[in-house]
Formats: structure tokens, C-alpha cells, sequence
């Protein structure tokens, strides 16, 4: 039987989560409910709500995760279409056949699918959320190597924490193929992308966020994301640079 602290605790990691729907928490929330009287379950009512629109796939949730949930118990390949979203409203598709699923994991708002790519006998991250045309194969034998590197990959992931400031207005130029790493950051709802050309856009951001972590963010994207705007944040950017990359 689930408590009552349980069940509080699961309705708030799913409401904090950019991965549902505005219709999923509210689904989680009343299943929950379920479990306690009226007078208890409506403490699992939310105060406040500050749901954004990201990139949400209830579809991948309910089919897709269930699907491969199954094929990394029985140990079987799973071929699919790794679908990515781009500011043009068009998608980048790439193919994946016969890889190993090892494990699911959640972070940053994100459900990942962890799978041994056996072409190349590395370990590489899916977001669940993009995977389209699933297809369940053969067995596999999935060795303790194997699941090692992947508990790697996942220990080294970092964790973003609070601002220490925040801009009144920032720009950041983008290549394109990162247009979901700044939905994630920012909500698909809160900002509004602007052409730059071909392979690249912008985005200007109000009152952001900004820490070690947040700059961070940026330089992990090996300069695919720079931030142009204002003088005064690309001055800051550039000093904290100076101060900690010399």
C-alpha cells in the first residue's frame, strides 16, 4: 500500500517534469488519489502550476517506454527512427538497428533509454521522447563490461542548481540540431526562435538564469551555442571564462 508522503512525492517529481502533458499530471495526480479517502486526497491537489510547454510525448510514455521496458528484461534489440525537432518545424531522422537496450533512465525532466551499440562497441543516450518506429529484435547476452560503461555514463551526468543572478536580457546563437537542449532549458512556450540561417537560429531570453552551472550548459555545447547578447552578459560570459579556464 502506497503512504500518503509516497504518493505526495511522486505527484510533485511528475508535475516538476517537462516530459508529460498538462493532461498526464493531471492523470498521475487523480490515480493517486484514488488510493485515499476525500478528505486525504485532497492534499494531493497543486497550489500552483507552472507547467511548460517543452517537448512533451505522452505517446512515447505510454507506448514506446512500456515497449522497451520489456525488451531490455527479455534482452532483445530494438530498431528505431531517432527523431529530433528543429526550428524550422521539420525533423532530423536518424535510423538505428539491432542495438542493445541496457536500462531507462529520468533526469533533467527527461526519460532516457541507455543502449550498447554493438557496430561501434560503445554505450550511447536516447531520449525516449524522440524514438519513432519501434522495433523489438533478437536476444542479446548483456555483459558486466557492458553495464559498467553505462553506469558511467550515467554517474558522470550533471545536475544543474540555483541562479546566482539573473539577466534582464540575454541572446544566445544556436546550430539548429540543439533547438531541443533549448526547449529543455527554457520551454518550448517562453521563447521565440529567430532565423539566422540555414543551420543556425537565436533566441532571446528575459530575467534568465544565471550560475557556474548555466554557463556551463553553454560550454558543453563546444561552442555550438554562444551567447551575442547583450555586451554586458557576453562580457560576464567571457570573464567567467578567463577567471576559470586559464
Amino acid at each position: 500500500t502506497i503512504t500518503f508522503g509516497e504518493a505526495k512525492a511522486i505527484v510533485d517529481m511528475v508535475y516538476s517534469s517537462k516530459f508529460f502533458k498538462e493532461y498526464t499530471k493531471k492523470k498521475f495526480k487523480e490515480r493517486m488519489q484514488e488510493n485515499f479517502r476525500e478528505d486525504e486526497s485532497k492534499k494531493l491537489d497543486k497550489v500552483l502550476f507552472t507547467h511548460l510547454t517543452g517537448n512533451e510525448n505522452d505517446e512515447s510514455f505510454y507506448n514506446a517506454f512500456e515497449q522497451i521496458s520489456n525488451a531490455i528484461f527479455e534482452k532483445r534489440t530494438v530498431s528505431f527512427n531517432y527523431s529530433k525537432p528543429l526550428p524550422s518545424g521539420k525533423y532530423k531522422n536518424n535510423l538505428y538497428s539491432d542495438i542493445w537496450p541496457i536500462d531507462t533512465y529520468s533526469w533533467n525532466n527527461t526519460l532516457y533509454l541507455y543502449c550498447w551499440i554493438p557496430q561501434i562497441s560503445d554505450v550511447r543516450t536516447f531520449r525516449i521522447d524522440f524514438i519513432k518506429d519501434l522495433y523489438i529484435g533478437s536476444n542479446f547476452i548483456l555483459t558486466e563490461n557492458i553495464k559498467e560503461k553505462a553506469r558511467d555514463l550515467i554517474l558522470d551526468s550533471t545536475n544543474g542548481y540555483g541562479p546566482e543572478r539573473y539577466a534582464e536580457e540575454i541572446t544566445i546563437i544556436f546550430n539548429n540540431n540543439f533547438y531541443p537542449n533549448i526547449i529543455d532549458k527554457f520551454g518550448k512556450n517562453t521563447i521565440k526562435t529567430k532565423y539566422i540561417d540555414d543551420n543556425h537560429s537565436s533566441i532571446t531570453i528575459n530575467s534568465c538564469p544565471i550560475s557556474p552551472q548555466f554557463y556551463a550548459w553553454i560550454i558543453g555545447f563546444s561552442g555550438e551555442l554562444k551567447i551575442i547578447g547583450n555586451e554586458e552578459e557576453v562580457f560576464m560570459f567571457n570573464d567567467f571564462l578567463k577567471n576559470n579556464f586559464k
